[in-house]
């Protein structure tokens, strides 16, 4: 059971003018003097409802351009060459890191924001390890970036290692015995790196 209060919904007040000047009683209600004066008092309070409301309406995914640079700048999540959409995805696993209490199902869940989680492991190893492997992060993601949260949302003294991309499929491969073997998805690369197997990274 939540121990959370309930709280009453807020609503953004574009009628603080019209709200105030009908709680004037009949005596004031008719003085225009009475009515100008409220009335200029009550857009200052429309104009600082208006203000707060802009500021709690920038958020991650509703943000961009500067404002979005702003907040990459408070996260030190930088945007380097990922797009704004992209940018957004780390923005959010960035706040998971800095919040983590270091756990596996934290840094887990940190993964997951860039990976199928049929295609992600994760083996503790003693005292104080953990290797992740995924076979594929969605999207293109950066893996350096992506073992960076991991390993700014561990706990201090372990061990975090990120594989990527370790895909059997993909992976390079000598041959399996002396004679020569032809296959273009898994052994050297062309000139032109357009055919080959890939090595996995360690981040």
């Amino acid at each position: 059971m939540s121990s959370e209060p309930d709280r009453a919904a807020l609503a953004h007040a574009t009628d603080h003018i019209a709200r105030g000047l009908a709680q004037l009683t009949h005596r004031w209600r008719d003085l225009p003097g009475v009515s100008a004066i409220l009335s200029s008092h009550l857009a200052e309070v429309q104009a600082i409802e208006d203000a707060l409301w802009s500021i709690l309406a920038i958020a991650i995914d509703t943000a961009s351009g500067d404002q979005l640079a702003q907040i990459g700048a408070l996260l030190g999540e930088p945007k380097v060459t990922l797009s704004d959409a992209k940018w957004r995805v780390m923005l959010h696993a960035r706040i998971d890191a800095n919040r983590s209490a270091g756990t596996v199902d934290e840094l887990l869940a940190i993964l997951l924001r860039f990976a199928d989680a049929g295609d992600v492991t994760a083996v503790e190893y003693f005292p104080a390890g953990i290797l992740f492997t995924a076979a594929a992060l969605t999207g293109g993601f950066p893996p350096a970036r992506v073992g960076g949260l991991l390993r700014r949302a561990k706990s201090g003294g372990v061990g975090v290692q990120l594989v990527a991309p370790a895909s059997g499929a993909t992976a390079f491969r000598f041959a399996s015995a002396d004679d020569v073997e032809t296959a273009v998805g898994t052994g050297f690369s062309d000139t032109a790196q357009t055919s080959g197997g890939h090595l996995a990274g360690v981040y």
